[in-house]
């Protein structure tokens, strides 16, 4: 909390995109761009279905839900694939620009199947006509109603597939986005909820009564720009301390040159209120000011919990901040006094409060029937109820119990005015703040669609792709075979201690031991190795080694590390239940030491006939990191963790083994190569804690992953110190020491880690 009130109100950033690395395409001035398949099949499916349940007048209800679902799940797989493409061939801002053209695409294909379906009513009139049929009538007057309803039917139809898509980023994309797309400024989320990019006619009465207010003037204008520009100066007069930016710019004194496009005719239904649009080439960007953020504006006229600020600051800053402090309040409420006065000027002060009740009343008491702007007219005292009930002006005949409401409306505006006038000023500014943020995302919006072209036709696609000028937005299931490359890798080499002594006791016992093994050990493992994307590369009595493939057209699934580790686990869980089968059966325990290794290449294969073998430094490095010393297992105390890792000392070096510099401790454990562990830190968000454990301070590592088949799960790492062997004596790592990593399995550790992020 600052003593200066002006200092704390943030302003939004600038939404700015740089286009100058984005291949021109086939026009030699817009970018390229086709869609998935699936996709704009889903989305012209559903669009056809919404059209359908928009004309129906017998108000066809259905599954709402249902139809929206394959348009929700091929989104999410689309916008999934492409900003984990940042890890291969985009960069950020490309992904950023690409993004938009699935909003372009969709606001363009809901106008076309509406004309198309005018058009075949149209078509089906003339036909029935010449036949001389009666039906004739009916047809026509369709025709007739989705003519004069065609603004509101291409709104609500845009209006429902964007809600969806806003729900899908809310839930399923959100982290997604700051994993990858963390140091991008452009909140696409927010974007998808901006209605105001999604009416053709934004001074329709009732689109501006159920989301903004209604800003008065005659049918075909707006007193919006009259009221904001009176307040600008208003604001920049009484409110020095904030940069207040002028919203619209004076045709007159605009010099550079004008957007060359505007394919969606987006340019110039905002041009009323912004003015013309410059010609931005290369550098897409729209500023912000404090003005343009309704939550700023909802935090600096917050008088009640400035007041309650004031005690704070005397004792933070002094008698004197608290001083100026109030008298900064004073100017607040002097400027909402001005603003009111400056609304009754202008003759809008009743009619904006007006507005908040009209909105309250018009769908609930009157079914949508009054024209809403006549109503705030109405309820403004601009009109008489007779001309309220004028059904050449969008009036209709008002019941009793109608003129009852209106009377009782009345009373709440004259009220608002008289009683809580500073509350009512305060919406109204909020919305004016609303309204300009809105235009300004459709701004930014349609300069960045009059720079992409989305292609449909084949001749084009075909055209676009020689010139290697297409950028393809797929689903996961749509990526081309030849593309299937092999980029990187991870290598899971699991060292199976104990078989040979079971095996031999088995054997003793006159059982089989190929069965034991494959129902208690090989086939579970074998069952798990697909839910994590695993692969076989060698499983023999001994050893267990897969390999977790990551290929260049999927890197959504680039999660190998992640999966080796959930893969590792629970092939320890397996073991864990295994022992107590044997425990039961009087045979030894088996016992696991796994080692994780990550390459950035692709491995490399021989053949064997047609039997590919692997040929991967990662397996060498996983076999030594699964391996354990029987020197320290005498030595090793602790049974939290299940993993040291040990140099040996200057003058002990030559007692490794095969020239090995370490020596390590893995008993029913798992350790994680470093670069392996740097891979994981790209694939999950992991949250760092310190913890205490057998008096030592632990670093530990949580997150969350999802496996091949969309399952959660949780991931521990601790990080450990590469301790000292001297003297057959362990020497624990210092601070600055080399780190290892550990996969925590004990569930003690990880149940307690749960629950101490939950606080």
């Amino acid at each position: 909390m600052s003593e200066n009130i002006f200092k704390d109100i943030k302003i939004p950033q600038t939404w700015r995109l740089e286009l100058s690395g984005l291949i021109k395409g086939i026009d030699n001035y817009h970018v390229d761009v086709r869609l998935s398949k699936q996709f704009c099949s889903d989305v012209k499916i559903l669009i056809a279905e919404l059209i359908r349940r928009e004309t129906d007048q017998k108000q066809f209800k259905g599954d709402a839900e249902k139809a929206f679902s394959p348009l929700c799940k091929s989104y999410l797989d689309m916008m999934t694939v492409l900003i984990h493409r940042v890890k291969t061939d985009l960069s950020v801002e490309q992904v950023c620009f690409l993004q938009f053209s699935i909003p372009k695409f969709i606001l363009d294909s809901v106008t076309t199947a509406l004309n198309m379906s005018i058009t075949e009513t149209k078509k089906q009139a003339t036909d029935l006509r010449n036949q001389g049929s009666m039906q004739v009538l009916k047809v026509q007057h369709q025709l007739t109603w989705m003519s004069k309803h065609y603004n509101s039917i291409v709104y609500h139809v845009k209006k429902e597939i964007f809600e969806h898509l806003y729900r899908t980023e809310h839930r399923q994309l959100t982290s997604i986005r700051e994993q990858y797309l963390g140091s991008s400024v452009i909140d696409f989320q927010e974007f998808l909820s901006n209605v105001l990019m999604l009416n053709r006619d934004l001074n329709s009465s009732q689109f501006l009564i159920e989301h903004y207010i209604s800003w008065g003037g005659d049918l075909e204008e707006s007193e919006f720009p009259k009221v904001n520009l009176a307040l600008e100066e208003l604001m920049q007069k009484e409110l020095p301390e904030l940069d207040t930016q002028t919203l619209r710019v004076d045709a007159d004194s605009v010099k550079e040159p004008l957007e060359v496009y505007d394919d969606l005719r987006g340019l110039r239904a905002i041009q009323y209120y912004l003015g013309p649009a410059i010609n931005m080439r290369e550098k897409v960007e729209e500023a912000f000011c404090w003005f343009d953020s309704p939550a700023s504006l909802k935090t600096l006229f917050d008088i009640d919990t400035l007041r309650e600020n004031i005690p704070g600051i005397k004792e933070e800053y002094g008698s004197k901040a608290a001083r100026d402090y109030k008298k900064q309040i004073k100017t607040l409420e002097k400027f909402l006094k001005r603003f009111g006065a400056l609304l009754g000027k202008l003759k809008y002060l009743k009619h904006f409060i007006a507005s908040y009740e009209a909105r309250k009343i018009w769908a609930s008491v009157f079914n949508e029937e009054l024209d809403p702007k006549l109503l705030c007219q109405y309820l403004g005292g601009e009109c008489s109820v007779k001309r309220l009930q004028d059904p050449a002006l969008g009036g209709r005949q008002i019941s009793d119990e109608e003129e009852v409401v209106l009377k009782n409306s009345l009373k709440q505006i004259s009220q608002a005015i008289n009683k809580n006038l500073n509350d009512s000023l305060i919406n109204v500014l909020v919305d004016i703040s609303r309204f300009r943020l809105h235009l300004k995302y459709t701004r930014f919006a349609h300069r960045i669609f009059n720079r992409m072209s989305i292609l449909t036709e084949e001749n084009d696609i075909e055209l676009s792709k020689q010139a290697r000028t297409l950028f393809q937005l797929h689903c996961a299931n749509e990526i081309e075979e030849d593309e299937a490359k092999i980029v990187h890798h991870t290598i899971m080499k699991a060292d199976v201690r104990g078989s040979t002594v079971v095996t031999e006791m088995l054997e003793k016992k006159n059982l089989n031991p190929a069965s034991y093994f494959s129902l208690h050990f090989f086939n579970p493992i074998n069952e798990i190795i697909p839910r994590y994307g695993g692969g076989k590369v060698f499983i023999e009595g001994d050893a267990v080694i897969l390999s977790l493939l990551e290929y260049q057209h999927t890197p959504q699934q680039w999660f190998s590390v992640a999966r080796a580790c959930g893969l590792a686990r629970s092939m320890l869980r397996i073991i864990h239940a295994n022992n107590k089968f044997a425990k039961q059966s009087e045979l030894p325990s088996l016992e696991l030491g796994i080692g994780i290794c990550f390459s950035a290449d692709a491995p490399r294969f021989l053949f064997d006939g047609e039997q590919p073998i692997m040929i991967s430094s990662a397996i060498g490095l996983a076999d030594r990191l699964s391996s354990c010393s029987w020197k320290l297992r005498a030595k090793m105390q602790s049974k939290i963790f299940s993993v040291e890792v040990l140099a040996y000392a200057d003058d002990e070096r030559d007692k490794g083994e095969k020239g090995q510099q370490m020596i390590r401790y893995n008993v029913n454990g798992i350790l994680l190569e470093n670069a392996a562990f740097s891979k994981l830190e790209k694939e999950v968000k992991l949250r760092k804690i310190s913890a205490s454990f057998d008096k030592h301070q632990e670093h530990l590592y949580y997150g969350i992953y999802k496996d091949a088949e969309g399952g959660r799960h949780d991931i521990v790492i601790r990080e450990g110190r590469v301790g000292v062997w001297k003297d057959e004596t362990i020497i624990r790592g210092e601070e600055n020491a080399e780190p290892y990593y550990e996969v925590v399995t004990n569930g003690k550790v990880i149940s307690m880690l749960r629950d101490k992020l939950k606080t």
